[in-house]
């Protein structure tokens, strides 16, 4: 995993995907009877990492573009707004982004939108530059 933080590439995530990774440590730590000390360290390590990737907001046009790809690749409502913050933030930096998800509907999706993609799971190598 240091090798993912050595590689100088630009890291992005919509504002969704801090949320949405801090929710399930809270909510799976409460029902393990993790130690609320654990459950805190954790949740600063996710933080810390998030501060190192660029945020992409959900502004009106990626809301707008999430529903048109609800409608087009039948996503929820999360996995459109997480795809639709990697269109504008492709259309923004003018670069190949690299979709990284672990849901094959979403990777699906990203796929059909011209993302190259990594599916951390099934091949847990990170892109060389």
């Amino acid at each position: 995993m240091t090798r993912f933080w050595t590689v100088r590439v630009l890291r992005a995530c919509s504002r969704l995907g801090c949320l949405e990774v801090v929710s399930a440590v809270v909510r799976r730590h409460g029902g393990q009877c993790v130690g609320s000390d654990v459950t805190d360290r954790t949740v600063q390590t996710i933080l810390m990492d998030a501060a190192r990737f660029a945020c992409v907001n959900a502004t009106e046009d990626v809301f707008v573009k999430a529903g048109e790809l609800v409608l087009s690749h039948r996503l929820r409502s999360a996995d459109a707004l997480h795809l639709a913050s990697a269109l504008r933030l492709a259309e923004l930096a003018g670069t190949e982004i690299v979709f990284v998800a672990s849901d094959g509907e979403l990777l699906r999706a990203a796929l059909a939108e011209g993302f190259p993609v990594l599916d951390p799971v099934a091949s847990p190598a990170v892109p060389h530059e």
